[in-house]
């Protein structure tokens, strides 16, 4: 039986009452959940954080805005607990909280105590330093002159050459005692060390070991042995003054030939030096060798700047004055001053030698004509002044009368006062 409109009527009238109800409540029951979920959130927070009074909403966000205490704490910690090494900061561009990321020095001196960084100034060293090599040349010295013993056991001369390793006397005394034990090896080993211990900067001093050796092997050696000696001398000292010393040993242990030898291997190395064929002359000359030394004086003016040819033939000279020919001597100065005239000191050394070879006669020649000579006052001012000592030493009164009246002259013929200059 279908249901009439009265009805239907209140159904529908039931059912939008049952709806106004609905939205009527709804407000209600979110705001009830709403406060359900802050209470557990709360309670859930209380965990975490525990305090001693509860905290309201508010009070809740003004914390969260707030920086931590902890980072602040911790921040300041770790700056207070850089050490200060020692040195003033303030003086730098540097911060002290920078020291260790500065990396300024390393972990050893950090840990350095300050009192331990006092090191000897550059001048203190130097000074110490000098004092000691002083200190040293004076024992040298009194050992040379006979006021000291000289060491004779090698334990003395252990204790000098720890006392005085730079020193080459006592490097070469200690070969000296021990060639004199006959133990050569010994002496060789006692070189070698001081080679090893003497400062490789003393040139001087290491020579002087090198010399004693090759005089050693020399003596008692080898030629091989001196041979690589010489080698190695000559990669570690002055060349010149090798080759110079060890022609000389030659010529003293009566070598003659192996000295003849260097000396041409010098003259060929080191031609431009005027010592060097000077040196060689003189060889000749002791060796009795007279022709092949005059003629060296050809072949020096072949390599010698022309400069110094003057000089050259003037060495020459003296030595014909003091190994060879006197007379060969007196025409070399002849000839040099024939076109020199006016070289003071050549027309000095030229008297010298007469008066060295004793012939005086000839010397006091020699004066007369350099009186004659028209100079400046100044350089017959010296000139007169030997003529008066020679005739002071080896002539008369006469002689000396014979000097004041030639100044005179002089002294006339430039219009000068009526004196004498010499006196």
């Amino acid at each position: 039986m279908e249901a009439g409109p009265a009805e239907a009527a209140k159904k529908g009238k039931k059912r939008k009452e049952e709806a106004l109800e609905a939205n009527a409540t709804k407000p209600e029951k979110i705001a009830a959940e709403d406060e359900q979920v802050k209470k557990v959130k709360k309670k859930k927070k209380e965990k975490v954080e525990p305090t001693d009074a509860p905290k309201t909403e508010q009070e809740a966000n003004e914390d969260s805005l707030k920086l931590p205490k902890v980072n602040a704490s911790s921040e300041k910690k770790k700056t207070e607990g850089i050490s200060d090494p020692g040195w003033d900061y303030t003086a730098t561009s540097i911060t002290r909280p920078a020291w260790r990321t500065a990396a300024i020095w390393s972990d050893d001196e950090d840990d350095e105590p300050a009192e331990e960084k006092k090191h000897v100034s550059k001048a203190e060293a130097k000074r110490l330093k000098r004092v000691e090599e002083e200190e040293a040349a004076r024992r040298e010295q009194r050992v040379l002159d006979g006021e000291v013993e000289a060491p004779q056991t090698e334990d003395e001369f252990e204790r000098l050459v720890v006392a005085s390793p730079d020193s080459s006397l006592v490097w070469v005394q200690y070969m000296a005692c021990c060639m004199q034990s006959g133990e050569l090896e010994r002496a060789r080993a006692v070189a070698r060390r001081a080679l090893q211990r003497i400062n490789f900067r003393l040139d001087e001093e290491r020579l002087n070991i090198f010399l004693a050796w090759l005089n050693l092997e020399n003596t008692f050696g080898t030629e091989d042995a001196l041979a690589a000696l010489l080698k190695e001398a000559l990669q570690c000292c002055d060349q010149y003054k090798v080759y110079t010393q060890l022609a000389a040993i030659y010529g003293q242990s009566g070598k003659a030939a192996e000295a003849e030898k260097i000396f041409k291997v010098m003259v060929r190395k080191f031609g431009k030096e005027k010592e060097v064929w000077v040196k060689f002359a003189i060889f000749y000359f002791k060796s009795n060798k007279l022709n092949d030394g005059r003629f060296l004086l050809q072949r020096s003016k072949q390599s010698l700047e022309e400069r110094e040819h003057v000089d050259i033939a003037t060495k020459f000279a003296q030595i014909e004055f003091r190994y060879g020919d006197p007379e060969r001597g007196k025409t070399l100065f002849e000839t040099i001053l024939s076109n020199f005239p006016r070289r003071t000191d050549l027309w000095s050394v030229y008297v010298d030698q007469l008066v060295k070879t004793g012939d005086t006669d000839a010397a006091r020649a020699l004066y007369r004509r350099i009186a004659t000579l028209d100079l400046q006052a100044r350089k017959m001012k010296f000139l007169f002044k030997k003529w008066l000592d020679f005739e002071t030493a080896h002539g008369t009164e006469g002689g000396v009368s014979e000097v004041k009246n030639s100044a005179q002259r002089y002294l006339e013929s430039r219009g000068g006062p009526t004196e004498p200059e010499p006196s």
